[in-house]
Protein backbone atom coordinates (compact mmCIF):
# COMPACT_ATOMS: atom_id res chain seq x y z
CA UNK A 1 0.00 0.00 0.00
CA UNK A 2 2.97 2.23 1.00
CA UNK A 3 4.61 1.75 -2.90
CA UNK A 4 1.08 2.24 -3.90
CA UNK A 5 1.01 6.25 -2.34
CA UNK A 6 4.84 6.80 -4.02
CA UNK A 7 2.88 5.77 -7.34
CA UNK A 8 0.01 8.27 -6.53
CA UNK A 9 0.46 10.71 -4.37
CA UNK A 10 2.06 14.25 -4.82
CA UNK A 11 3.29 14.70 -1.45
CA UNK A 12 5.77 11.51 -1.67
CA UNK A 13 9.40 12.04 -0.36
CA UNK A 14 10.38 9.94 -3.12
CA UNK A 15 9.59 12.39 -5.68
CA UNK A 16 12.29 15.35 -5.44
CA UNK A 17 11.25 16.59 -9.03
CA UNK A 18 7.60 16.85 -8.23
CA UNK A 19 7.02 20.45 -9.61
CA UNK A 20 2.76 19.53 -9.37
CA UNK A 21 1.33 23.10 -9.14
CA UNK A 22 -1.72 22.65 -6.86
CA UNK A 23 0.77 20.06 -3.99
CA UNK A 24 3.13 23.16 -4.10
CA UNK A 25 0.49 25.60 -3.95
CA UNK A 26 -1.48 23.97 -0.79
CA UNK A 27 1.81 23.32 0.58
CA UNK A 28 2.92 27.04 0.73
CA UNK A 29 -0.63 27.73 2.08
CA UNK A 30 -0.32 25.64 4.65
CA UNK A 31 2.69 26.70 5.76
CA UNK A 32 1.60 30.17 5.92
CA UNK A 33 -1.25 29.77 7.93
CA UNK A 34 0.56 28.00 10.58
CA UNK A 35 2.97 31.71 10.66
CA UNK A 36 -0.16 33.80 11.47
CA UNK A 37 -1.74 34.17 8.07
CA UNK A 38 -5.55 33.08 7.73
CA UNK A 39 -7.15 31.90 4.89
CA UNK A 40 -10.07 33.35 2.81
CA UNK A 41 -8.88 36.59 3.98
CA UNK A 42 -5.04 36.76 3.51
CA UNK A 43 -4.95 34.35 0.61
CA UNK A 44 -8.11 33.69 -1.38
CA UNK A 45 -9.32 30.12 -2.03
CA UNK A 46 -13.11 28.23 -3.01
CA UNK A 47 -12.09 25.28 -1.02
CA UNK A 48 -13.94 24.43 2.73
CA UNK A 49 -12.25 25.08 5.90
CA UNK A 50 -11.73 21.49 7.00
CA UNK A 51 -9.70 21.01 3.99
CA UNK A 52 -7.26 24.28 4.99
CA UNK A 53 -7.33 23.02 8.31
CA UNK A 54 -5.71 19.47 7.25
CA UNK A 55 -3.32 21.10 4.77
CA UNK A 56 -2.23 22.84 8.33
CA UNK A 57 -2.14 19.59 10.02
CA UNK A 58 -0.02 18.26 7.73
CA UNK A 59 2.28 20.89 7.69
CA UNK A 60 2.48 21.17 11.42
CA UNK A 61 3.37 17.74 11.91
CA UNK A 62 6.62 18.04 9.14
CA UNK A 63 7.17 21.21 7.34
CA UNK A 64 7.23 20.80 3.50
CA UNK A 65 4.88 17.57 2.23
CA UNK A 66 6.14 14.64 4.33
CA UNK A 67 3.35 15.65 7.10
CA UNK A 68 0.59 15.17 4.31
CA UNK A 69 2.24 12.52 2.84
CA UNK A 70 1.78 10.54 6.21
CA UNK A 71 -1.90 11.72 6.45
CA UNK A 72 -2.74 10.51 2.99
CA UNK A 73 -0.98 7.23 4.16
CA UNK A 74 -3.37 6.71 6.83
CA UNK A 75 -6.17 7.98 5.32
CA UNK A 76 -5.51 5.71 2.28
CA UNK A 77 -5.01 2.45 5.70
CA UNK A 78 -9.00 3.96 6.48
CA UNK A 79 -10.20 3.22 2.81
CA UNK A 80 -8.35 -0.61 3.00
CA UNK A 81 -9.87 -0.95 6.48
CA UNK A 82 -13.57 -0.33 5.17
CA UNK A 83 -12.87 -2.33 1.94
CA UNK A 84 -12.30 -5.33 3.33
CA UNK A 85 -15.70 -4.64 6.09
CA UNK A 86 -17.44 -4.28 3.04
CA UNK A 87 -16.58 -7.30 1.39
CA UNK A 88 -17.48 -9.23 4.91
CA UNK A 89 -21.03 -7.83 4.77
CA UNK A 90 -21.15 -9.16 1.58
CA UNK A 91 -19.36 -12.50 2.39
CA UNK A 92 -16.87 -12.11 -0.66
CA UNK A 93 -14.33 -14.47 -0.82
CA UNK A 94 -10.47 -13.27 -0.43
CA UNK A 95 -9.65 -13.35 -3.68
CA UNK A 96 -12.80 -11.02 -4.50
CA UNK A 97 -11.75 -8.95 -1.80
CA UNK A 98 -7.96 -8.66 -3.70
CA UNK A 99 -9.63 -7.72 -7.17
CA UNK A 100 -11.91 -4.91 -5.13
CA UNK A 101 -8.64 -3.59 -3.47
CA UNK A 102 -6.61 -3.41 -6.74
CA UNK A 103 -9.40 -2.18 -9.03
CA UNK A 104 -9.91 0.21 -6.14
CA UNK A 105 -6.39 1.37 -6.48
CA UNK A 106 -6.03 1.01 -9.78
CA UNK A 107 -8.66 4.43 -10.51
CA UNK A 108 -7.11 6.05 -7.37
CA UNK A 109 -3.27 5.95 -9.11
CA UNK A 110 -5.09 6.68 -12.00
CA UNK A 111 -7.28 9.50 -11.14
CA UNK A 112 -5.88 11.09 -7.63
CA UNK A 113 -3.35 14.11 -7.15
CA UNK A 114 -3.67 13.18 -3.51
CA UNK A 115 -4.49 15.49 -0.59
CA UNK A 116 -3.77 18.93 -2.47
CA UNK A 117 -7.66 18.26 -3.89
CA UNK A 118 -10.51 18.11 -1.46
CA UNK A 119 -11.77 14.74 -3.54
CA UNK A 120 -8.84 12.68 -2.10
CA UNK A 121 -9.36 14.18 0.94
CA UNK A 122 -12.91 12.71 1.60
CA UNK A 123 -12.60 9.66 -0.16
CA UNK A 124 -11.61 7.67 2.65
CA UNK A 125 -14.48 9.19 4.78
CA UNK A 126 -16.71 8.16 1.18
CA UNK A 127 -15.74 4.34 1.78
CA UNK A 128 -16.88 4.41 5.40
CA UNK A 129 -19.70 6.31 4.65
CA UNK A 130 -20.67 3.83 1.75
CA UNK A 131 -20.13 0.82 4.63
CA UNK A 132 -22.49 2.66 7.03
CA UNK A 133 -25.43 2.82 4.71
CA UNK A 134 -24.52 -0.51 3.73
CA UNK A 135 -25.29 -2.22 7.12
CA UNK A 136 -27.59 -0.03 8.12
CA UNK A 137 -29.59 -1.86 5.26
CA UNK A 138 -27.91 -5.16 5.97
CA UNK A 139 -29.54 -4.91 9.72
CA UNK A 140 -32.97 -3.47 8.64
CA UNK A 141 -33.22 -6.65 6.50
CA UNK A 142 -32.79 -8.71 9.31
CA UNK A 143 -35.04 -7.01 11.68
CA UNK A 144 -32.48 -5.11 13.73
CA UNK A 145 -32.58 -1.52 14.18
CA UNK A 146 -28.97 0.61 12.31
CA UNK A 147 -26.48 1.44 14.94
CA UNK A 148 -26.58 4.80 16.56
CA UNK A 149 -23.09 5.29 16.15
CA UNK A 150 -23.14 4.92 12.54
CA UNK A 151 -25.71 7.33 11.91
CA UNK A 152 -24.00 9.43 13.78
CA UNK A 153 -20.90 9.28 12.11
CA UNK A 154 -22.96 9.75 8.86
CA UNK A 155 -23.58 13.10 10.15
CA UNK A 156 -20.37 13.81 10.75
CA UNK A 157 -19.06 12.77 7.47
CA UNK A 158 -21.23 14.40 5.59
CA UNK A 159 -20.27 17.83 7.37
CA UNK A 160 -16.79 16.83 6.24
CA UNK A 161 -17.64 16.49 3.02
CA UNK A 162 -19.74 19.43 3.18
CA UNK A 163 -16.91 21.80 4.75
CA UNK A 164 -14.06 20.35 2.14
CA UNK A 165 -16.11 20.64 -1.19
CA UNK A 166 -19.79 20.69 -1.31
CA UNK A 167 -20.02 18.36 -4.51
CA UNK A 168 -17.94 15.63 -2.83
CA UNK A 169 -21.58 14.84 -1.08
CA UNK A 170 -23.07 12.81 -3.42
CA UNK A 171 -22.54 9.36 -1.92
CA UNK A 172 -23.24 9.91 1.88
CA UNK A 173 -26.19 12.28 0.35
CA UNK A 174 -27.41 8.55 -1.71
CA UNK A 175 -26.28 6.28 1.66
CA UNK A 176 -29.01 8.43 3.68
CA UNK A 177 -31.42 8.27 0.95
CA UNK A 178 -32.40 4.70 0.07
CA UNK A 179 -31.91 3.80 3.78
CA UNK A 180 -34.69 6.49 4.53
CA UNK A 181 -36.60 4.91 1.84
CA UNK A 182 -36.24 1.66 2.93
CA UNK A 183 -37.68 2.49 6.42
CA UNK A 184 -40.42 4.18 4.47
CA UNK A 185 -41.61 1.25 3.13
CA UNK A 186 -41.28 -0.97 5.81
CA UNK A 187 -42.79 1.67 8.15
CA UNK A 188 -40.29 2.24 10.52
CA UNK A 189 -40.86 5.56 11.42
CA UNK A 190 -39.74 5.73 14.67
CA UNK A 191 -36.05 4.64 13.45
CA UNK A 192 -36.60 6.48 10.76
CA UNK A 193 -36.67 9.81 13.01
CA UNK A 194 -33.98 8.89 15.21
CA UNK A 195 -31.71 8.26 12.39
CA UNK A 196 -32.40 11.91 11.08
CA UNK A 197 -32.30 13.46 14.39
CA UNK A 198 -28.30 11.45 15.16
CA UNK A 199 -27.59 12.07 11.36
CA UNK A 200 -28.42 15.68 11.79
CA UNK A 201 -26.45 15.92 15.35
CA UNK A 202 -23.71 15.03 13.91
CA UNK A 203 -23.27 17.19 11.13
CA UNK A 204 -24.65 19.93 13.21
CA UNK A 205 -22.02 19.59 15.97
CA UNK A 206 -18.94 19.29 13.46
CA UNK A 207 -20.23 22.08 12.17
CA UNK A 208 -20.69 24.67 14.87
CA UNK A 209 -17.09 23.90 15.30
CA UNK A 210 -16.26 24.74 12.20
CA UNK A 211 -17.73 28.10 12.21
CA UNK A 212 -16.99 29.02 15.82
CA UNK A 213 -13.48 28.76 15.03
CA UNK A 214 -13.53 30.87 11.71
CA UNK A 215 -15.74 33.55 13.66
CA UNK A 216 -13.02 33.47 16.91
CA UNK A 217 -9.96 34.67 13.82
CA UNK A 218 -12.81 36.68 12.50
CA UNK A 219 -12.99 34.75 8.97
CA UNK A 220 -16.74 33.68 9.22
CA UNK A 221 -17.71 35.89 6.18
CA UNK A 222 -15.15 34.94 4.24
CA UNK A 223 -15.53 31.52 4.85
CA UNK A 224 -19.06 31.65 3.66
CA UNK A 225 -18.16 33.85 0.89
CA UNK A 226 -15.28 31.77 -0.74
CA UNK A 227 -15.77 28.58 0.79
CA UNK A 228 -19.17 28.38 -0.50
CA UNK A 229 -21.31 30.49 -2.56
CA UNK A 230 -18.30 31.11 -4.34
CA UNK A 231 -17.53 27.18 -4.60
CA UNK A 232 -21.02 26.51 -5.17
CA UNK A 233 -20.40 28.28 -8.35
CA UNK A 234 -17.14 26.86 -9.43
CA UNK A 235 -18.91 23.21 -9.52
CA UNK A 236 -20.65 24.83 -13.01
CA UNK A 237 -18.71 27.91 -14.25
CA UNK A 238 -16.30 27.31 -16.78
CA UNK A 239 -15.96 26.61 -20.74
CA UNK A 240 -15.20 22.99 -20.45
CA UNK A 241 -17.30 20.73 -22.55
CA UNK A 242 -17.89 17.26 -21.80
CA UNK A 243 -15.53 14.81 -23.90
CA UNK A 244 -15.27 11.41 -25.16
CA UNK A 245 -12.45 11.22 -22.56
CA UNK A 246 -15.09 11.89 -19.71
CA UNK A 247 -17.78 9.41 -20.91
CA UNK A 248 -15.10 6.77 -20.76
CA UNK A 249 -14.33 7.44 -16.97
CA UNK A 250 -17.99 7.49 -16.29
CA UNK A 251 -18.72 3.93 -17.96
CA UNK A 252 -18.69 2.26 -14.97
CA UNK A 253 -21.62 4.24 -13.92
CA UNK A 254 -23.67 4.14 -17.26
CA UNK A 255 -23.17 0.25 -17.04
CA UNK A 256 -24.02 0.34 -13.35
CA UNK A 257 -27.38 1.87 -13.94
CA UNK A 258 -28.16 -0.34 -16.88
CA UNK A 259 -27.31 -3.57 -14.56
CA UNK A 260 -29.49 -2.00 -12.13
CA UNK A 261 -32.22 -2.40 -14.16
CA UNK A 262 -31.89 -5.21 -16.04
CA UNK A 263 -32.16 -6.48 -12.41
CA UNK A 264 -35.13 -5.05 -11.77
CA UNK A 265 -36.93 -5.83 -14.56
CA UNK A 266 -36.10 -9.93 -13.90
CA UNK A 267 -37.38 -8.78 -10.27
CA UNK A 268 -34.00 -9.49 -8.83
CA UNK A 269 -32.92 -5.68 -7.55
CA UNK A 270 -32.72 -5.20 -3.66
CA UNK A 271 -32.03 -1.98 -1.74
CA UNK A 272 -28.26 -1.92 -2.51
CA UNK A 273 -29.18 -1.70 -6.51
CA UNK A 274 -31.61 1.04 -5.66
CA UNK A 275 -28.50 2.75 -4.03
CA UNK A 276 -25.61 1.56 -6.65
CA UNK A 277 -28.16 3.02 -9.36
CA UNK A 278 -29.13 6.66 -7.41
CA UNK A 279 -24.89 6.63 -6.77
CA UNK A 280 -24.06 6.33 -10.38
CA UNK A 281 -27.10 8.80 -11.21
CA UNK A 282 -26.12 11.61 -9.63
CA UNK A 283 -22.60 11.50 -9.29
CA UNK A 284 -23.30 11.39 -13.86
CA UNK A 285 -25.42 14.42 -13.48
CA UNK A 286 -22.84 16.51 -11.12
CA UNK A 287 -20.02 15.73 -13.22
CA UNK A 288 -21.52 17.08 -16.46
CA UNK A 289 -20.18 20.73 -14.43
CA UNK A 290 -17.34 22.12 -13.64
CA UNK A 291 -13.57 21.80 -15.42
CA UNK A 292 -13.45 18.52 -16.09
CA UNK A 293 -10.25 17.74 -14.51
CA UNK A 294 -9.44 14.11 -13.80
CA UNK A 295 -9.83 14.27 -10.35
CA UNK A 296 -13.10 14.90 -10.27
CA UNK A 297 -13.81 11.53 -11.76
CA UNK A 298 -12.71 10.13 -8.06
CA UNK A 299 -16.24 10.52 -7.14
CA UNK A 300 -17.23 7.33 -8.92
CA UNK A 301 -14.88 5.28 -6.77
CA UNK A 302 -17.42 4.29 -4.19
CA UNK A 303 -19.73 3.60 -7.33
CA UNK A 304 -17.00 1.35 -8.53
CA UNK A 305 -16.56 -0.36 -5.03
CA UNK A 306 -20.01 -0.97 -4.65
CA UNK A 307 -20.97 -2.40 -8.07
CA UNK A 308 -17.94 -5.04 -7.72
CA UNK A 309 -19.34 -6.48 -4.25
CA UNK A 310 -22.94 -6.43 -5.87
CA UNK A 311 -21.40 -8.76 -9.02
CA UNK A 312 -19.33 -10.54 -7.03
CA UNK A 313 -22.72 -11.56 -5.64
CA UNK A 314 -24.65 -12.43 -8.74
CA UNK A 315 -21.69 -14.26 -10.20
CA UNK A 316 -22.00 -16.70 -6.83
CA UNK A 317 -25.39 -17.48 -7.19
CA UNK A 318 -25.31 -18.13 -10.36
CA UNK A 319 -22.94 -20.55 -10.17
CA UNK A 320 -23.55 -21.91 -7.52
CA UNK A 321 -27.13 -22.49 -8.59
CA UNK A 322 -25.12 -24.69 -11.77
CA UNK A 323 -24.90 -23.62 -15.39
CA UNK A 324 -28.37 -23.51 -16.75
CA UNK A 325 -28.29 -22.81 -20.91
CA UNK A 326 -32.18 -21.59 -20.86
CA UNK A 327 -31.36 -19.10 -17.70
CA UNK A 328 -31.19 -15.75 -19.82
CA UNK A 329 -32.28 -13.41 -17.51
CA UNK A 330 -29.48 -14.19 -14.93
CA UNK A 331 -27.00 -14.46 -18.07
CA UNK A 332 -28.32 -11.36 -19.10
CA UNK A 333 -27.73 -9.69 -15.69
CA UNK A 334 -24.23 -11.26 -15.18
CA UNK A 335 -23.29 -9.52 -18.97
CA UNK A 336 -24.01 -6.30 -17.66
CA UNK A 337 -22.41 -6.66 -14.27
CA UNK A 338 -19.62 -8.02 -15.80
CA UNK A 339 -19.41 -4.91 -18.31
CA UNK A 340 -19.23 -2.98 -15.46
CA UNK A 341 -15.85 -4.78 -13.89
CA UNK A 342 -14.61 -4.59 -17.73
CA UNK A 343 -15.30 -0.73 -18.23
CA UNK A 344 -12.97 0.11 -14.99
CA UNK A 345 -9.91 -1.58 -16.45
CA UNK A 346 -10.81 -0.01 -19.85
CA UNK A 347 -11.57 3.23 -19.02
CA UNK A 348 -8.49 4.27 -16.78
CA UNK A 349 -5.87 2.14 -18.45
CA UNK A 350 -3.91 5.26 -20.02
CA UNK A 351 -4.06 7.69 -16.99
CA UNK A 352 -2.35 4.52 -14.67
CA UNK A 353 0.42 4.27 -17.07
CA UNK A 354 1.19 7.86 -17.37
CA UNK A 355 1.18 8.25 -13.58
CA UNK A 356 3.54 5.39 -13.18
CA UNK A 357 5.80 6.85 -15.94
CA UNK A 358 5.75 10.41 -14.56
CA UNK A 359 6.28 8.93 -10.91
CA UNK A 360 9.49 7.28 -12.09
CA UNK A 361 10.54 10.39 -14.26
CA UNK A 362 10.35 12.18 -10.62
CA UNK A 363 11.95 9.15 -8.67
CA UNK A 364 15.04 8.54 -11.21
CA UNK A 365 15.72 12.43 -11.67
CA UNK A 366 16.99 13.99 -8.11
CA UNK A 367 16.31 17.68 -9.05
CA UNK A 368 19.86 18.68 -9.02
CA UNK A 369 19.62 20.78 -11.85
CA UNK A 370 16.20 22.42 -10.69
CA UNK A 371 17.89 22.98 -7.26
CA UNK A 372 20.49 25.22 -8.50
CA UNK A 373 18.54 26.97 -10.95
CA UNK A 374 16.38 27.86 -7.83
CA UNK A 375 19.14 28.78 -5.81
CA UNK A 376 20.46 31.27 -8.62
CA UNK A 377 17.33 33.49 -8.80
CA UNK A 378 16.65 33.80 -4.76
CA UNK A 379 20.49 34.91 -4.63
CA UNK A 380 19.30 37.80 -6.44
CA UNK A 381 17.07 38.77 -3.74
CA UNK A 382 18.51 40.31 -0.51
CA UNK A 383 17.59 38.38 2.43
CA UNK A 384 15.89 41.74 3.75
CA UNK A 385 13.57 41.98 0.94
CA UNK A 386 12.69 38.16 1.01
CA UNK A 387 9.32 38.33 3.32
CA UNK A 388 7.76 41.21 0.78
CA UNK A 389 8.14 38.98 -2.27
CA UNK A 390 4.92 38.93 -4.93
CA UNK A 391 4.24 35.46 -6.22
CA UNK A 392 1.93 35.45 -9.94
CA UNK A 393 1.80 32.63 -12.83
CA UNK A 394 3.37 29.48 -11.69
CA UNK A 395 5.88 31.21 -8.85
CA UNK A 396 4.60 28.78 -6.42
CA UNK A 397 7.31 26.47 -7.06
CA UNK A 398 9.36 29.20 -5.98
CA UNK A 399 8.32 29.66 -2.92
CA UNK A 400 7.43 25.96 -2.01
CA UNK A 401 11.24 25.10 -2.69
CA UNK A 402 12.36 27.90 -0.08
CA UNK A 403 9.25 27.60 2.34
CA UNK A 404 8.53 31.48 1.30
CA UNK A 405 5.04 33.09 2.00
CA UNK A 406 3.81 34.90 -0.61
CA UNK A 407 3.10 38.69 -0.12
CA UNK A 408 -0.02 39.05 -2.26
CA UNK A 409 -3.66 37.83 -1.38
CA UNK A 410 -4.16 35.72 -4.75
CA UNK A 411 -0.60 33.91 -5.24
CA UNK A 412 -2.13 31.25 -7.18
CA UNK A 413 -5.18 29.93 -9.79
CA UNK A 414 -6.32 33.85 -10.82
CA UNK A 415 -7.44 32.38 -14.29
CA UNK A 416 -9.91 29.83 -12.22
CA UNK A 417 -10.77 32.64 -9.58
CA UNK A 418 -11.38 35.25 -12.32
CA UNK A 419 -14.22 33.28 -13.37
CA UNK A 420 -15.98 33.93 -9.96
CA UNK A 421 -15.38 37.00 -8.92
CA UNK A 422 -15.05 39.82 -11.71
CA UNK A 423 -13.07 42.31 -9.98
CA UNK A 424 -10.50 40.02 -8.61
CA UNK A 425 -7.75 41.32 -11.43
CA UNK A 426 -8.32 44.30 -10.75
CA UNK A 427 -7.84 43.79 -7.12
CA UNK A 428 -4.55 42.13 -7.78
CA UNK A 429 -3.65 45.47 -9.69
CA UNK A 430 -4.35 47.38 -6.87
CA UNK A 431 -2.72 45.27 -4.30
CA UNK A 432 0.52 45.83 -6.83
CA UNK A 433 0.07 49.31 -6.92
CA UNK A 434 -0.58 49.80 -3.40
CA UNK A 435 1.62 47.33 -1.59
CA UNK A 436 5.01 48.45 -4.16
CA UNK A 437 6.55 45.07 -3.58
CA UNK A 438 10.35 45.46 -4.65
CA UNK A 439 10.38 41.86 -6.33
CA UNK A 440 8.08 39.87 -8.40
CA UNK A 441 8.65 35.86 -9.29
CA UNK A 442 7.14 34.23 -11.88
CA UNK A 443 6.64 31.67 -14.75
CA UNK A 444 4.09 31.91 -17.72
CA UNK A 445 2.88 35.15 -16.43
CA UNK A 446 0.91 35.65 -19.56
CA UNK A 447 -0.57 32.26 -19.36
CA UNK A 448 -1.67 32.51 -16.43
CA UNK A 449 -3.04 36.24 -15.55
CA UNK A 450 -5.47 38.66 -16.66
CA UNK A 451 -3.95 41.15 -19.75
CA UNK A 452 -4.80 44.22 -17.22
CA UNK A 453 -2.54 42.36 -14.47
CA UNK A 454 0.83 41.52 -16.42
CA UNK A 455 0.55 44.74 -18.33
CA UNK A 456 0.80 46.65 -14.92
CA UNK A 457 3.62 44.25 -14.41
CA UNK A 458 5.29 45.40 -17.25
CA UNK A 459 4.52 49.09 -17.07
CA UNK A 460 6.23 48.89 -13.17
CA UNK A 461 8.36 45.99 -13.60
CA UNK A 462 11.68 45.18 -15.36
CA UNK A 463 12.46 41.41 -15.98
CA UNK A 464 16.11 40.67 -13.84
CA UNK A 465 16.56 37.40 -14.23
CA UNK A 466 15.03 34.00 -16.00
CA UNK A 467 16.71 30.67 -14.91
CA UNK A 468 16.71 28.03 -17.27
CA UNK A 469 13.05 26.32 -16.12
CA UNK A 470 11.38 29.64 -16.95
CA UNK A 471 11.25 31.59 -13.64
CA UNK A 472 11.10 35.03 -13.69
CA UNK A 473 12.35 37.55 -11.09
CA UNK A 474 11.05 41.01 -12.10
CA UNK A 475 12.47 43.96 -10.05
CA UNK A 476 10.83 47.13 -9.31
CA UNK A 477 11.52 50.11 -11.74
CA UNK A 478 13.01 52.96 -10.01
CA UNK A 479 10.59 55.96 -9.56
Amino acid sequence: MIMISFFSTNYSPLLFHNEFYDAAYYDVIGHALNNGKLVYKDYIDVKGPIFFLVQMLGNGIHPGRSGMFLIEVVLMIISDYFLVKINALNKNSLFQCIILYVAYHYVYVALSWGLCQAEGLVLPFLIAGLYMGLNGLDRIRRNEKPEHIMSFCMGVILAICFFSKITTVVTILSVVLILALTMIRRKLFYDLGRMILLIAAGFVILSLLVMLYHGFIGTLSEMLYWGFAKALKRGVVGDHVFSVKDILYLLVCYFSMIYVYVKYKVKAAGEEDALLFVMSFITVIVLQFGGGFEYYFLAALPVIVLVFSLVYKDIDLFFSAGMDIGRKNEIRVLFFGILCLMSVLFSYSGDVMDCVTESYSSVTNDGSDMREDMDSLLDRIPVSQRDDLFCMGEGIFFFDHFDLIPANSCPGFAVNLDLLKEDLPTQRKKELLEQKPEWIVTRNLERMEKEEVYDTVYELYDKAYVNRGGYELWKRKEQ
